[in-house]
């Protein structure tokens, strides 16, 4: 009756046969089912491995949740991103054993705080626009990322990581209206010139790295960055040389 703190790994049946333990108040797990509102006073859920199932959508009835941590979670309810909550993440990860695609609904999250995406063919989604309240975004070895181009999209956004990943094109020019943005990471991604001028248009953007990256003629607007605390710029001394204004 005082448990407050509980990681409970078993499976389905198991867990249908928990009884009411209202003193729990953080969950990690590796199932999730209606048998959730066993625990009506949770305020933290995080599931500790693959999740096959769907979301219950007994999540939404818990009145003092605030922290949701989904890992490869591809089947909820679209009427999840309704849930106010102040910490919402999710991962999706491929490995030789689990092989996961974005869910279609992914775009209905616009509550979603923090999205990791890695080794995931993400060519057909195109639904990053709809994603308005994403603070963090790293997205890890994945091909032909369209990034939203209407500005006032993502200004909610303050990290943005990007590792290996073949862009549909040069950035957008949307980052003159990215007032939250303060770190951008950007590793083995050809980076254009014109990519670059959008980049340094960031006005809050305190710390970034270009590593190992096909870069092309770093541009003046680098000097556009004036809250800048934090450069790395790693790449071929002889570039570095020849390329730094």
């Amino acid at each position: 009756s005082e448990v407050i703190n509980l990681s409970f790994h078993c499976d389905v049946d198991r867990f249908n046969q928990i009884p009411q333990m209202p003193s729990v108040k953080r969950l990690t797990s590796e199932i999730l089912t209606q048998n959730v509102l066993a625990f009506p006073n949770l305020e933290v859920i995080r599931n500790a491995s693959y999740l096959e199932g769907t979301i219950p959508i007994q999540i939404q009835a818990l009145p003092n949740l605030k922290e949701l941590v989904l890992f490869n979670a591809t089947k909820f309810n679209s009427s999840l991103g309704s849930k106010p909550l102040e910490v919402f993440k999710m991962t999706f990860q491929n490995s030789g054993s689990h092989m996961v695609s974005l869910p279609s609904n992914l775009s209905s999250l616009s509550n979603l705080k923090e999205l990791t995406i890695r080794d995931i063919d993400i060519a057909i989604f195109t639904g990053f626009e709809n994603l308005r309240g994403l603070e963090h975004l790293k997205v890890c070895n994945a091909r032909w990322v369209r990034i939203p181009e209407e500005p006032n999209q993502w200004t909610k956004l303050k990290s943005l990581d990007i590792i290996e990943v073949d862009l549909r094109r040069d950035l957008p020019g949307i980052f003159t209206s990215m007032l939250s943005l303060e770190s951008v990471y950007i590793s083995h991604t050809e980076m254009s010139t014109q990519s670059q001028k959008h980049l340094f248009d960031a006005p809050e953007l305190k710390e970034l790295t270009l590593s190992d990256c096909e870069m092309g003629p770093i541009p003046n607007e680098i000097g556009n960055l004036k809250k800048l605390e934090k450069l790395i710029i790693n790449v071929d001394q002889a570039v570095v040389n020849d390329q730094i204004p």
